[in-house]
């Protein structure tokens, strides 16, 4: 699991130029995804079921607690960051990204498990919520923006 935790940073930070809708250039898109249940699992509570799963296995619970909408609610809001990039004509161009506020979790506000995932998992639920996964340099944009570090 540990060789995963370094894929976390380069992949779960979701960001998307264009979500599930068109929002004007002031307006945050939203994220649709399902309600959390009152039953659904609490961070805590996933990561001992994920403990001693195989790799298939565990790839496969994440992807659907996360279909399921067992996601933080403050994870449900996306942030604006404004970066200036160069074009590839050499032109300096103002980039507008909304990014959720964290990596992904499963669980609650309160009890929630950053989930680490092969990319392909990562793909998979970008897919399934109409997000794109971010590069390098929108990481960095990201993290040079970001008030808390």
């Amino acid at each position: 699991m540990a060789r995963y935790l370094g894929l976390l940073i380069a992949v779960l930070t979701f960001c998307v130029s264009c979500a599930t809708q068109t929002p004007s250039f002031h307006e945050a898109p939203s994220l649709i995804i399902p309600n959390r249940s009152t039953s659904a699992l609490s961070g805590s509570a996933f990561g001992r079921i994920l403990l001693g799963s195989k790799e298939q296995a565990r790839e496969q619970s994440i992807i659907n607690q996360y279909r399921q909408g067992n996601i933080p609610d403050f994870l449900r809001h996306f942030s604006k960051v404004r970066f200036i990039s160069q074009t590839r004509s050499g032109r300096q161009a103002e980039v507008t990204l909304w990014v959720l506020p964290d990596y992904l979790g499963v669980g609650s506000n309160w009890d929630f498990l950053r989930t680490p995932m092969t990319p392909l998992s990562a793909q998979t639920i970008a897919d399934q919520f109409g997000l794109l996964l971010p590069t390098v340099k929108i990481v960095d944009a990201i993290y040079h923006a970001a008030s808390v570090k």
